[in-house]
């Protein structure tokens, strides 16, 4: 008996210091990825708004590790669970290998428990 209590703490002890497997469903990071600008001349009264485009998604912990990737909708549209903690996204249109665009890394914070929300952006190079 002595011996199962002992290996029973020693197993909790263990799965405590241990990293998460996997993001909680209900906490992460949700939001869309828009590319502009769109027209190469802005001209007063017509506007040009950016529009939403499919991308790839590399999300970075605070320590600068690649913790996963993910493709967007075709509406740019995303939702990804991560573990409450400080990330880095960095969108990217493309194939991944130059021949893309890529967007403004942008910092989030996660919340246990919450979604934040944010608008990644990628420039279109069009002047």
């Amino acid at each position: 008996m002595r011996r199962i209590i002992i290996a029973l703490l020693l197993s909790l002890a263990l799965a405590a210091c241990g990293p998460s497997i996997s993001a909680p469903p209900d906490t992460g990071v949700t939001g869309q990825v828009l590319v502009g600008p769109m027209c190469p001349v802005m001209i007063q009264g017509q506007p040009c708004p950016d529009q939403p485009t499919q991308a790839t998604v590399q999300v970075f912990d605070a320590s600068g590790n690649k913790v996963t990737e993910f493709q967007t909708d075709d509406q740019g549209r995303f939702t990804v669970n991560l573990a409450p903690g400080q990330y880095t996204l960095r969108p990217q249109r493309g194939d991944g290998q130059g021949m893309g665009n890529f967007g403004k890394d942008e910092p989030v914070t996660v919340v246990q428990g919450q979604f934040a929300t944010v608008t990644l952006s990628i420039d279109s190079g069009i002047r």
